[in-house]
């Protein structure tokens, strides 16, 4: 519960995870250990160690969903059971008789506190609620995930994830436009992410916009996993504008990633007519100029 209450009032969700319970559970054995077990100082002492290498660790790394580390819930989880085990450690130099009723009621008070305020703020933070709405309701209702995203991006215009998840709600009602806008807003204020850029470049490739596609497939397909709807997709913006070896060389790529694919196969067939068509009109074209200067040239020694 610490561990959830810091990390809503210090960022825009909540993680999922055992580290704010584990560090909440070692916050406690901090305080109560020196009173409890004087002979285990070893274990005191691994305990501040694991606490001040978490701190030093999620001072270097970014607060976000990308990082993969939530400190914020790390910092809460240890906080709370600080907290409690500063509560529980002043039982210890009670009576053995007294000890279990003492403990048993303060751990009730600081669960009740955490309770009502992880209530308050989950109450004043309503829009964090608005995005997990939205979350929810895309595989079900799309038009009220989009109301729900939409209310999000007006808290918080600079928050990526707020446009990451509008642009998906626009791309699976078929809004591709502004599904589009909202990406690229997410890329403009977080651009290292690789799978959003190439899903950003495959939806320009609908909307045709393939010379801004282009450098979105550069920067993003060496950084993901090989896939053949990707490497299609990048032939098609590349024949667009005129790559035409480039756009055979991914279509190809893509073929051999998945054989069966008749899409695959169809883009690397189109490139080679392209390609063969392409080569035919050049060749009348010089043929045609060649002509044109020898009969130029025929007709000067003839005056």
């Amino acid at each position: 519960m610490g561990s959830s209450l810091l990390s809503l009032f210090w960022w825009v969700a909540i993680s999922a995870g055992a580290s704010g319970a584990i560090f909440g559970f070692v916050g406690i054995l901090v305080c109560v250990l020196p009173f409890a077990r004087p002979r285990l100082h070893w274990f005191y002492f691994i305990g501040l160690l694991l606490v001040l290498g978490d701190l030093l660790y999620g001072l270097a790394t970014p607060n976000s969903p990308d990082s993969h580390v939530d400190t914020a819930g790390h910092l809460g989880g240890l906080l709370a059971g600080l907290l409690i085990g500063c509560m529980l450690a002043g039982t210890f130099r009670l009576p053995i008789a007294q000890r279990s009723a003492r403990q048993y009621r303060r751990l009730v008070y600081a669960t009740a506190v955490l309770f009502i305020l992880f209530g308050i703020l989950a109450f004043v933070r309503h829009d964090v609620v608005e995005l997990k709405r939205g979350e929810l309701l895309l595989d079900k209702n799309l038009p009220e995930a989009i109301i729900h995203l939409q209310r999000f991006v007006s808290h918080y215009p600079n928050e990526p994830d707020a446009h990451l998840f509008l642009g998906a709600a626009y791309a699976r009602s078929q809004r591709f436009r502004q599904a589009a806008d909202e990406w690229k807003r997410s890329l403009d204020i977080a651009p290292h992410n690789p799978k959003l850029q190439v899903s950003l470049a495959g939806l320009y490739v609908l909307l045709g916009r393939n010379d801004e596609a282009i450098p979105l497939f550069r920067q993003g397909i060496p950084e993901l996993p090989p896939n053949s709807a990707t490497y299609c997709a990048f032939s098609k913006a590349l024949m667009t504008t005129g790559k035409l070896d480039e756009a055979e060389e991914m279509a190809q790529k893509a073929v051999s990633l998945d054989p069966k694919c008749s899409e695959c196969q169809a883009q690397l067939q189109l490139v080679k007519d392209v390609r063969s068509t392409t080569a035919k009109m050049m060749a009348d074209i010089e043929a045609k100029q060649s002509k044109a200067e020898k009969l130029k040239a025929a007709s000067g020694r003839k005056k």
